[in-house]
């Protein structure tokens, strides 16, 4: 059974979990632009929505014929358990939720409603999620440029001379630097925001 309940996020609450950490911010915002989370979203905590977004990016991005074989033998709670269980040291070390007033620790705690259980969230999920999930995650991660000086030299370096590049943050693009961890938080938050608010009263 879904009820609703206040899952729309805030940047405050987004940069307390990621610690204003710009590689954890950039993991997360590249997983959130690559695969699809809306479907799945439901049942996860923020936490480990941003968690899982960013390990399975960087495991992608770090070998991905070693991810391709454990997405092809594993079953898919037993992927989200091992790449949130491996993501939580980080997440640990940076987290700082020093900064947020009372009402936004209630909020947070809204936004991370489920305690345990993640292997049956996750199987709730229907079969089309979970089959569009894989298919998603069984792809390579694309080549971005943040600046215009990166982009210039992953044109000129590529291997494949077909391969697009993506320029991401235009703002940031032409004044030739790199984004900032609240630049990817902000996107991060947009993204998340248009997902369903609903969850699974059940557990």
């Amino acid at each position: 059974m879904q009820r609703s309940r206040l899952r729309k996020p805030s940047k405050k609450i987004i940069s307390a979990i990621l610690g204003e950490n710009v590689i954890f911010a950039k993991d997360s915002f590249l997983g959130l632009e690559e695969i699809s989370f809306s479907e799945i979203y439901p049942v996860l905590n923020l936490t480990e929505l941003l968690i899982f977004s960013s390990g399975s990016w960087k495991f992608r991005e770090n070998n991905i014929d070693k991810f391709r074989f454990h997405l092809e033998y594993k079953e898919i709670h037993s992927l989200f358990e091992e790449i949130i269980s491996f993501g939580l040291p980080r997440y640990n070390h940076v987290k700082n939720f020093t900064r947020l007033n009372t009402k936004q620790l209630n909020k947070c705690d809204n936004l991370n409603p489920y305690n345990g259980n993640l292997k049956e969230r996750v199987n709730m999920l229907s079969r089309e999620v979970i089959d569009k999930l894989r298919d998603d995650l069984f792809q390579e991660t694309k080549t971005y440029a943040f600046n215009e000086v990166e982009y210039l030299n992953l044109l000129k370096n590529r291997k494949n001379k077909k391969e697009k590049v993506k320029v991401k943050f235009q703002n940031s693009f032409y004044k030739r630097r790199d984004p900032l961890a609240f630049d990817y938080i902000s996107e991060i938050n947009r993204k998340i925001k248009m997902f369903p608010i609903k969850i699974y009263s059940n557990f």
